[in-house]
């Protein structure tokens, strides 16, 4: 699997491309793809 992570707060430059191993459920858990996301930064006046 393929994911964006921020490895510490801040802005958009602490986001990383990651990819990891797909994860384990359990029973009482569910996996959800998300197709279209954007981020977008908050910007003060």
């Amino acid at each position: 699997m393929k994911a964006l992570r921020f490895n510490q707060t801040g802005d958009l430059n602490h986001l990383e491309f990651i990819e990891f191993t797909k994860p384990t459920l359990n029973d009482d858990e569910v996996m959800v793809q998300i197709k279209p996301a954007q981020l977008a930064t908050l910007c003060a006046a």
